[in-house]
């Protein structure tokens, strides 16, 4: 039971440091959404067509200056990068999470568990 306890907490605190690595590296730097936020909660909403606007490919990402704006992503990457980088992220939580289930965090406390089962 305090493995799967343990496997929720870490599963939390990882998914909350891909979602601020996401925003700080990725969102606004790799790509740009005129219509609402995207990042790592969103995967997939991070750019897309819509309404005969293709989405822009550029050097440098620029703030959107109205919502009619195309959204952009910048020269090298692709929506398919985007999603492999996702499920790396989304992995390595996953291995992360799941070693630190296995491993003791407070030792008195975990023996004292077992032992009352």
């Amino acid at each position: 039971m305090a493995g799967v306890l343990k496997f929720f907490v870490s599963m939390f605190v990882m998914t909350i440091v891909c979602t601020n690595t996401w925003d700080d590296f990725l969102d606004g730097k790799v790509y740009m959404c005129t219509d609402g936020p995207t990042g790592y909660f969103t995967p997939g909403d991070w750019v897309h067509n819509w309404d005969g606007h293709p989405v822009a490919v550029v050097h440098q990402i620029t703030p959107p200056h109205d919502m009619s704006d195309p959204d952009q992503i910048k020269a090298g990457w692709s929506v398919a990068g985007l999603w492999c980088l996702w499920f790396s992220f989304f992995g390595i939580s996953l291995v992360v999470s799941i070693l630190l289930a296995w491993v003791p965090w407070i030792p008195r406390l975990e023996r004292s568990i077992v032992n009352e089962t």
